[in-house]
């Protein structure tokens, strides 16, 4: 395999670090985009052998010539900063850059299929991404990756499960799909180093599913401590973000349907995480303990 040169957006981010790992570590050369150079994430990639490229991605003209030269942009969006219309807007300007110096494959991280609007804000803005990228002509991959397994352990998340509880708005037995991140990375690498293979593709990403139900007994056995599941209302998950709560509502409404064993024997080269193994290697200390404190 060929050195290639990678520009990943959001390099300091969960799905753009994982990626910007995976590739150094067959050997690529990564140009890690960043708005903040010095952050402490851009100096761990750097040390890692990433080139930092400091750069707005509401300058075009930057966003150019970062991606003049390299093989290939990795791009991904989120609108938990400044708002869907501005992630509209740099998601769209990431693949006019990518079209403007001729790059020979656009990598975007969305949201898996949904066979149509949703209501719900950040997978709605995705979909008018995927429209303008198939719009304008670039030769193009799309991957979904499913609900994080990280997302378990921001601070709303921990708080439950320190007291015992794993909470979500969907009843015990109904399934979620999820993915951790370093399988979104390496699944990313794989489509990178593999580019005829992936072209003008979509593919959803998931490394489980399982029920509310599971996810405790799961807990339970890994913490030597006794966990329930609770089906919390909407106006719960709405709290700390609408966004958030409309995504759960969807969920609950219709959700995802990946195919897990299909995707894990078509690609079995992805080391894919299960819930068990990702929870394995947590630091669940502080749930032993049964902190109300991080550890």
């Amino acid at each position: 395999m060929s050195k290639m040169v990678v520009l990943v957006m959001g390099a300091t981010g969960r799905q753009g670090g994982a990626l910007a790992r995976a590739l150094l570590e067959k050997g690529h050369c990564v140009r890690a985009f960043t708005r903040n150079p010095n952050s402490s994430a851009a100096q761990e990639l750097r040390l890692l052998g990433a080139t930092i490229v400091a750069g707005d991605i509401e300058d075009q003209r930057s966003l150019e010539q970062a991606a003049t030269g390299a093989d290939v942009m990795f791009a991904v969006t989120t609108p938990f900063d400044r708002g869907v219309n501005y992630e509209v807007r740099y998601g769209m300007a990431m693949a006019d850059a990518s079209k403007k110096v001729g790059l020979g494959h656009f990598v975007f991280a969305s949201v898996p299929l949904t066979g149509g609007p949703t209501g719900v804000p950040h997978f709605d803005s995705k979909r008018e991404i995927e429209m303008h990228i198939r719009r304008i002509g670039i030769p193009f991959t799309i991957i979904g990756p499913a609900f994080f397994m990280e997302n378990l352990l921001s601070p709303e998340w921990l708080a439950q499960i320190y007291k015992g509880i794993f909470p979500t708005a969907l009843p015990a037995g109904r399934r979620l799909d999820y993915v951790a991140v370093a399988d979104i990375g390496a699944f990313a690498a794989k489509v990178i180093e593999n580019r005829e293979s992936f072209l003008f593709q979509q593919i959803d990403l998931a490394g489980d599913s399982l029920c509310g139900s599971e996810i405790a007994l799961l807990f339970s056995r890994l913490t030597g401590r006794d966990f329930r599941y609770v089906q919390v209302p909407l106006e719960w998950m709405r709290s700390a973000n609408e966004d958030v709560g409309k995504a759960w509502e969807w969920f609950l409404r219709r959700g995802w349907h990946i195919d897990v064993p299909r995707l894990r024997l078509g690609y079995p080269h992805i080391a894919w995480h299960s819930f068990e193994r990702w929870a394995r290697q947590q630091n669940w200390n502080a749930v032993q303990a049964g902190s109300a404190t991080d550890s």
